[in-house]
């Protein structure tokens, strides 16, 4: 689509970039194939490193483009850089360096607005994930958290298999971004048996949302035979935590005790074992909390995570 084709090297040559100039025509228009073919070629040749491209003049010696009019008004047009005289012209006409004055000072003790009525539950986790709603926050049955939200991006791995008709089969990793939420509140209530206890909400496969235990339990006292390293609950016992359906702490104790609970003869040995041998630790006792009977804790054999679910959660 575009005719009389210049191909000079740029001034940094780090990447090996060129520049292109031309100009575009219509179809009707184009050069004879014979040209089409040798501009190919020729692009082809510097891309490979069979010719050098030549240097960007600092003078242009060929003919100048002749740029139109436009019809419509530029919609849009963006420049990362200013020429001294550019930035000039714009400190003159601006008066500085933007337009509004307000918009970059004068912000500092300004107070949000409220909003005018009640957030659902949906718009209240978008503005904690986005940092909206931060500090020190009090509930109206007198619960303290410290909360803190935060968004970052991450990359979702996918590996696709293709063969061809030849039986080769060609392997292609797709890396998709994704932004993961991460919501992270400490419970200072006075009297909370969680007082200290750091709640983390993330829909990030790889980190499920946890309730983790910042402060020394009783859990991690010298009757431990074992490091717990950072507990983490599941959403389901989270949710048994906040209708008061289920009292951890003494699970957890008898696991770090070394009381396993009620589980096989040969899970028994194995941990016994692995106190020994930095095995993996696994726990299974008999609970009533509505309709879940049984609950697992697992420490990992590195001792850094422990990990308190439920089997449906596994």
């Amino acid at each position: 689509h575009f005719t009389g084709l210049r191909i000079c090297a740029a001034v940094d040559r780090t990447f090996k970039q060129v520049v292109i100039f031309g100009i575009r025509v219509r179809r009707q228009d184009l050069a004879r194939p014979r040209e089409v073919a040798a501009m190919r070629e020729h692009l082809r040749a510097i891309g490979s490193g069979e010719q050098a491209a030549d240097l960007l003049p600092a003078t242009w010696p060929w003919e100048q483009y002749a740029v139109l009019p436009i019809a419509n008004d530029l919609e849009q047009f963006y420049r990362i850089t200013l020429e001294p005289e550019q930035f000039s012209e714009e400190v003159l006409r601006l008066r500085g360096l933007w337009p509004d004055f307000t918009l970059h000072f004068g912000q500092t003790g300004a107070q949000p607005r409220a909003p005018v009525k009640a957030l659902s539950r949906w718009h209240l986790a978008l503005a904690l994930a986005a940092g909206a709603i931060t500090g020190v926050v009090t509930s109206r049955s007198g619960r303290v958290l410290v909360l803190k939200g935060d968004t970052y991006k991450d990359k979702v791995p996918k590996t696709e298999f293709t063969e061809d008709e030849d039986g080769n089969v060609f392997e292609t990793r797709i890396l998709t971004d994704r932004f993961v939420p991460r919501i992270r509140a400490w419970d200072m209530t006075p009297g909370s048996s969680y007082l200290g206890c750091a709640l983390t909400i993330s829909s990030d496969a790889t980190t499920p949302a946890a309730h983790e235990t910042t402060s020394n339990t009783d859990a991690r006292s010298q009757d431990a035979l074992f490091e717990l390293g950072r507990v983490v609950l599941t959403h389901s016992v989270q949710s048994l935590l906040e209708n008061n359906s289920l009292d951890v702490m003494q699970y957890l104790r008898r696991h770090a005790t070394g009381d396993w609970g009620e589980i096989s003869n040969d899970d028994w040995d194995s941990n016994q074992q692995a106190l020994s041998a930095e095995g993996r630790l696994f726990s299974g006792y008999d609970i009533d909390a509505g309709d879940e009977t049984r609950l697992w804790i697992i420490t990992e054999v590195d001792r850094s995570v422990t990990t308190i679910m439920l089997p449906s959660d596994y």
